[in-house]
């Protein structure tokens, strides 16, 4: 089975979007469910509670060998940053052994979306250019709202892209880049996450 993160990430950041508010389906103490048990990893990594680069970096490669470790086969991921990745299972596994992998780095990654989360000016201005580089690359826009219509678009035809299927011409590659980048834009600290870390002991 194969399993593409960037076209689930979409799916789920579809009615977020539509919500208004991608903290709004999200648990008001999952900022600090995520640090309540931390791995041997993440309390290295967050015992002066900040994440540099290369610790985000050994995370995600951490993460990327225990997906290998674990029978998965991994693909489309650049270097060591699993965003936009093809994870393949063998048959009969149920994403169990997938979820056990990330687990071990959730903290990580959590603490590294906190620290850089963009403002909402900022997160606007890159819904404008997803929109300009979606159209670069043959997303035709209309209706009233130009950023839901284009993410729609987009998600269908990066899922029937997914799936063999065609909507017709579009540079599926730059596509990929536009999504990517609105990916790492739309993504928002968990709630509660920033206050959790304040408090946070990691060697208790």
């Amino acid at each position: 089975m194969v399993h593409r993160l960037r076209v689930r990430v979409l799916a789920v950041l579809l009615p977020l979007v539509l919500a208004g508010c991608a903290q709004a389906s999200t648990r008001p103490d999952a900022g600090v469910t995520v640090l309540s048990r931390l791995s041997t990893a993440e309390a290295q990594a967050l015992s002066d509670k900040i994440v540099s680069q290369e610790e985000y970096s050994a995370a995600n490669a951490m993460t990327l060998r225990c997906l290998n470790d674990a029978g998965l086969t991994v693909t489309d991921h650049d270097g060591d940053v699993l965003a936009g990745a093809t994870i393949e299972r063998p048959t009969g596994q149920d994403g169990a052994e997938e979820s056990s992998c990330l687990a071990q780095t959730d903290a990580i990654g959590a603490v590294w979306v906190l620290q850089h989360e963009l403002s909402p000016s900022e997160r606007e201005a890159a819904r404008t250019e997803f929109v300009r580089c979606a159209d670069a690359a043959g997303i035709e826009t209309s209706g009233a709202d130009p950023y839901l219509d284009t993410l729609t678009r987009v998600l269908g035809r990066l899922d029937s892209a997914r799936s063999g299927g065609s909507d017709g011409p579009a540079d599926l590659r730059t596509l990929t880049e536009c999504t990517d980048r609105l990916v790492r834009a739309e993504t928002v600290a968990l709630p509660g996450l920033a206050e959790a870390l304040r408090d946070l002991n990691p060697a208790a």
